[in-house]
């Protein structure tokens, strides 16, 4: 049994916002006194200066001098909008927790029965909260405050997320650059778009390009001399403006896919500095830019203390849901990265590929099916797997090695918890073929 938590003697919870927060001050003695007493504190308005983080430092240490005997609960808003006020309270020596928004939630309707939402309220239940895991020694999703902002993991979670932003505009100009060539050089854009839109930032319209010299854009001669010949034949139509937001269009997507290439460029040279970044794309068909997103979540592999932990937070773990007689039924939960789950289908299902290399995924994801799960159920379980052999290996420091020697069965490989040099992760002899069709519906359930 885990040893019981020492109680503090003040706890406090600070509601976290973009310009003001809200601090309540919980002393112990309130705690203790039962029914609502804790909730007739009066929380304090803390805004983003020093001047108020001095007050707030000032009105903590009125209920007890000691840093050490103080805990603090912040809910996690991402680690921007906290970064100035966690900096400042670990500098003076106070412990900070960080609370999830969703247990807060729910604990403060099912544990603590306040319905309402407020700020002040918020902060007097995250103080309850970190007051009943004491009592209780129970984590209760609260997890201990580390250094984000700055660190080699948070920059590279800020980077994968702005080349996801960078992708959805390349489509989005992708997308409005088709519109216009369809209107006005329907030919070209259902044949050579991809060389068309580099031609068009200089000449946007098929009279421009009958007389241009396309050599400057590395076309080759045969398709030049098409793309001219459809360009003559050309049904489109077009007007001075049109030409003008084609040009602008066709200049701005390639500007994005130029940022593209710069910002994977620094994601890839992140990703192979960190002490992450060779084990985990040791993985079969894992590169740089999926680690770095990998890492950008787990950051720490010692704040998971379990395998299981670990797959909730990158989005791949079930949800049972049974009643009485009935059968249970169970689907993908909600929480977790969705970007880390991405990457993750990506892993797996290129591994399944007839052009892949032999791999564990492949075999684990064979033997699921000829155990009857259906397709999609047996990539996701697959997933699982990938989640938890990389939990060991991260945990031992050992890159992901693939031996094979001998056939396995469905009991050892689930049982195999650990990776590299120490447990040979062996193929298995498919009885029937696998029943998997790679089209289909992918995109229906792709996160």
């Amino acid at each position: 049994m885990d040893q019981q938590r020492a109680l503090a003697k003040v706890y406090v919870g600070i509601d976290i916002h973009r310009s003001i927060h809200k601090a309540a001050i919980v002393p112990l003695s309130l705690m203790e006194e039962g029914g609502h007493s804790w909730k007739k504190v009066r929380p304090l308005a803390v805004t983003n200066c020093r001047l108020d983080f001095e007050k707030l430092d000032c009105s903590i240490k009125e209920h007890n001098q000691d840093p050490s005997q103080v805990s603090i609960a912040i809910d996690h808003t991402g680690g921007y909008y906290s970064a100035p006020i966690v900096n400042f309270l670990s500098l003076r020596g106070y412990r900070l927790w960080y609370l999830e928004a969703k247990a807060v939630k729910e604990a403060k309707n099912r544990f603590l029965d306040q319905e309402s939402k407020t700020d002040e309220t918020d902060a007097m239940c995250m103080a309850r909260l970190l007051y009943a895991r004491d009592i209780l020694n129970d984590d209760l999703r609260i997890s201990a405050v580390s250094p984000e902002l700055g660190s080699d993991a948070a920059t590279m979670r800020a980077l994968c997320l702005q080349r996801l932003a960078l992708d959805k505009l390349i489509t989005q100009a992708t997308n409005r650059l088709r519109q216009f060539l369809v209107a006005t050089f329907p030919e070209g854009e259902s044949l050579y778009f991809t060389r068309l839109a580099r031609v068009v930032t200089k000449y946007p319209t098929p009279q421009a390009i009958v007389v241009a010299d396309l050599k400057e854009f590395r076309i080759p001669q045969k398709v030049a001399d098409a793309i001219r010949k459809a360009a003559s034949d050309s049904v489109g139509i077009y007007t001075p403006t049109i030409a003008a937001s084609i040009r602008d269009v066709a200049q701005h997507r390639l500007d994005l896919i130029s940022k593209k290439s710069e910002l994977t460029a620094k994601i890839e040279n992140l990703a192979k500095g960190h002490p992450f970044g060779p084990i985990l794309t040791s993985f079969p068909c894992l590169g740089e830019v999926g680690a770095a997103t990998l890492i950008g979540v787990i950051r720490d592999i010692d704040r998971w203390p379990s395998k299981k932990c670990l797959r909730k937070a990158l989005g791949v773990y079930p949800t049972v849901t049974k009643s009485g007689a009935g059968t249970a039924h169970s689907v993908m939960g909600r929480e977790g990265s969705r970007e880390a789950r991405r990457v993750l289908w990506q892993m797996v299902f290129t591994n399944l590929r007839k052009e892949a290399k032999p791999n564990i995924f492949r075999d684990y994801y064979q033997m699921k099916v000829n155990k009857g799960m259906r397709g999609k159920p047996a990539i996701v379980a697959t997933m699982g797997k990938a989640c938890e052999i990389m939990y060991h290996c991260l945990k031992e420091g050992e890159v992901y090695i693939y031996k094979p020697t001998e056939p396995l069965s469905l009991g050892n490989v689930e049982r195999s918890q650990k990776c590299g040099q120490q447990v040979e992760m062996l193929p298995i002899i498919v009885a029937a073929p696998a029943i998997f069709d790679p089209h289909d519906e992918l995109g229906v359930y792709v996160p």
